[in-house]
């Protein structure tokens, strides 16, 4: 089963709105899980590229934690892993851009 379903725009990228608003751009993540394929997740850019990561952060605070995702991300984690790294990186986001709490 698809995991998102993303739908292709003929409008022109300068065009393209977020909630009507012009000045609002987006990119996109998408994640899920299934059986057959385990965890996945997809990022969609502002120009419409999609990519297959191992993980993926978006938003203003997501500046601040490239590193420290990078750096401990692995392999394997537990449910109880993976969430203590989510944890971990949205609090860091959270401390370092004011805009993310």
């Amino acid at each position: 089963y698809p995991l998102c379903a993303l739908a292709v725009s003929d409008e022109r990228p300068d065009q393209r709105r977020v909630h009507g608003n012009p000045q609002l751009l987006a990119g996109m993540l998408c994640a899920g899980f299934d059986n057959a394929k385990g965890g996945q997740v997809f990022s969609v850019s502002l120009g419409g590229t999609v990519m297959q990561q191992k993980w993926g952060i978006s938003g203003s605070g997501s500046l601040y934690i490239y590193g420290l995702c990078d750096e401990t991300w692995r392999e394997g984690f537990s449910k109880d892993e993976g969430i203590n790294w989510v944890t971990a990186a949205l609090r860091r986001a959270m401390h370092r851009d004011g805009t993310s709490a």
